[in-house]
C-alpha cells in the first residue's frame, strides 16, 4: 500500500495537480474569511448575527453559525467545478487519472 501512494505522489502531474489544489483552497479560504465573511455581516446584519463573543471560547475556521456553514457551502460550490475541470478536461487530469488506473 505505501509503495502505491509513493508511485502515486513521484509523478509529476500528480504532485502538481495537489500543489495546484493546495494553493486554490488557500485563495478561497482567504477570499471567503477577509472579503465574503465581512460582507455579509454588515450587509446582512440580521440574517448573519456576528459570530464573534469576546467573552465566549476561541471559534475554528468554520463556526457552527450561519455565516460558518455560508462559507463552507459556497467554498465547497467554488472548489468543486474547479476539481472536476482540472482532473476531467485537461492534460494534467489525464496524466494524473493514468497513474492512478495504472494498478487497477
Amino acid at each position: 500500500m505505501y509503495e502505491e501512494y509513493r508511485k502515486i505522489l513521484q509523478n509529476e502531474s500528480t504532485r502538481r495537480f495537489f500543489v495546484e489544489l493546495l494553493v486554490v483552497m488557500i485563495v478561497i479560504v482567504t477570499f471567503l474569511q477577509f472579503v465574503v465573511e465581512p460582507f455579509l455581516l454588515s450587509r446582512f446584519p440580521s440574517i448573519f448575527p456576528s459570530p464573534w463573543s469576546p467573552s465566549g471560547p476561541p471559534q475554528g475556521w468554520v463556526q457552527d453559525t450561519r455565516v460558518g456553514w455560508f462559507k463552507l457551502v459556497l467554498g465547497a460550490l467554488m472548489l468543486g467545478p474547479y476539481m472536476y475541470y482540472r482532473i476531467y478536461l485537461t492534460d494534467l487530469g489525464e496524466d494524473m487519472l493514468a497513474v492512478f488506473h495504472e494498478k487497477r
